[in-house]
């Protein structure tokens, strides 16, 4: 009896083994058919520019027709495939582009003839792949950007004092000021200063950023840098404080030992070279995204991530590598897709959601098209303080987030009782006010202001879901309790 089931037994075995094998070759069918699903779904949802190419050549041929030049375009890369909906929002400001070295790139016909060049101006187009994105450069072999009238420009806008110095390269981005323009009058294709800050809008909406160069008498050339926005991408997972986070792979160059130096401080410490490139700054990545409250640990070695995209280099501290995955890039919404650096959002297999960054955009968002403001010698006032009072902690950080971008300080409180302590101390130029918070309520704190001396001509902004009428008046009313005329705030 013991002789037979242990050949029963063996037998069992055999038929558990054979059916493990068959679960395992159906599991690996099923992962090969949902990957060729995925596939055709990401092909359904691509476009190849060659898809639009009609309709930029006949943009340039118009505009040439127009101004009466002789105007040539090459498309260069138009088999690449773009999401549709990335490839929709780019249409207009590549439109743009091309009219734009059309009207004031490309030289008449009299003009280039005497500089020496060919009577047909050329304009090319060129879309390649590039990590961890798409760059789409427009060049022409027009006269460049004139950086004298430029200057001249700028000056008679306001925009910069007379005599301010400039570099080259913050004058070549005034042109992306609002209502810049050099054209000496207006006309159905220049001359509104409209188009350059437009064309700006859409590709940082899109997640990307815009570099300008310029050869007097050689052309100009600007080039568009987009980040993934479809598909599989192989991404590196990173701890930072407490929060994942997942980098392209495409991006990294090297992995190192944090040394001591790099943890001295949290953020920007002084360049370093490695590998004959030179990095401007040791970055640590909660630090890049806003959090100011978290520190370089010291009791761990941290890893120092050397990234490159295009011709920028980042160097940024982060606690943990974890490790290589394959990931999904799914949108991250209204909210967040306007954001500089964040390419996207993916789920792990534990059900956790985790932010795509690129961590070289997030170091130089503010260098890839500097406002006029930023620039020296740009006439700027001091930026006004903003109080944002919310309870809600996602409201105040995106506020925040949003408002520091457009060049003002920000402060935070989260209720009506945390804002009269701050206000103790110092007065904001502006308050953003929600109504419903513990404590003290919006209502209730907007009251006290009103019958203060001291606070009681601060502009107060309500911002709530309660839009009745009700509550309208009542907030009008509290804010007419001020009838004195505004101090020198």
């Amino acid at each position: 009896m013991i002789a037979e089931s242990i050949s029963d037994s063996r037998i069992l075995h055999e038929h558990l083994d054979q059916t493990i094998e068959r679960i395992g070759a159906a599991l690996a069918e099923q992962g090969r058919i949902t990957r060729q699903h995925h596939q055709d779904l990401m092909c359904v949802r691509a476009l190849a520019l060659r898809s639009v190419a009609d309709r930029l050549y006949r943009v340039v041929r118009q505009a040439a027709r127009e101004v009466g030049k002789d105007v040539s375009l090459a498309i260069h890369g138009e088999h690449l495939e773009f999401d549709r909906a990335t490839l929709d929002q780019l249409v207009a400001p590549l439109e743009h582009l091309l009219r734009n070295a059309v009207v004031h790139g490309i030289e008449s016909p009299a003009v280039r003839v005497r500089a020496g060049k060919p009577e047909r101006g050329k304009v090319v187009l060129t879309v390649r792949q590039a990590s961890p994105g798409i760059v789409i450069t427009v060049s022409d072999d027009g006269a460049g950007l004139d950086l004298v009238r430029l200057h001249a420009k700028a000056a008679q806008k306001g925009l910069i004092g007379q005599g301010a110095p400039l570099s080259d390269e913050e004058a070549m981005h005034l042109i992306f000021s609002p209502g810049f323009s050099t054209a000496d009058e207006v006309t159905g294709l220049a001359g509104r200063g409209v188009g350059m800050d437009a064309v700006l809008h859409a590709v940082t909406a899109a997640g990307g950023r815009i570099e300008v160069r310029s050869e007097a008498g050689a052309g100009a050339c600007f080039s568009l840098f987009l980040p993934v926005t479809r598909g599989i991408v192989h991404a590196v997972l990173v701890r930072a404080g407490s929060a994942l986070y997942a980098i392209p792979s495409a991006m990294f160059e090297q992995v190192l030992e944090a040394k001591a130096e790099h943890r001295e401080g949290n953020e920007h410490q002084r360049s370093f070279v490695h590998a004959s490139h030179e990095y401007p700054a040791v970055h640590y990545l909660p630090r890049l995204l806003g959090d100011s409250a978290c520190v370089v640990s010291v009791m761990r070695q941290q890893k120092l991530l050397l990234l490159q995209e295009g011709g920028a280099r980042a160097a940024v501290l982060v606690d943990e590598v974890i490790g290589n995955r394959e990931v999904i890039i799914k949108g991250v919404g209204p909210q967040l897709s306007g954001v500089a650096g964040i390419l996207g959002a993916t789920a792990l297999g534990d059900g956790r959601s985790v932010l795509i960054l690129n961590p070289v955009q997030l170091a130089h968002r503010g260098d890839a098209a500097p406002r006029a403001a930023d620039s020296p010698g740009v006439r700027a006032p001091e930026a006004p303080l903003v109080m944002v009072v919310d309870d809600s902690l996602t409201v105040r950080k995106f506020t925040e987030r949003l408002l520091s971008r457009h060049g003002y300080q920000v402060t935070t409180a989260r209720d009506g009782m945390d804002a009269m302590e701050q206000m103790a101390v110092s007065l904001p130029d502006v308050i953003l006010l929600d109504i419903e918070m513990p404590r003290m309520d919006g209502f209730d704190l907007t009251r006290k202001l009103k019958q203060s001396p001291r606070t009681a001509c601060v502009p107060i902004i309500i911002i709530t879901s309660r839009a009745a009428e009700k509550h309208r008046r009542h907030a009008l009313g509290l804010g007419n309790l001020c009838k004195s005329p505004r101090s020198d705030r």
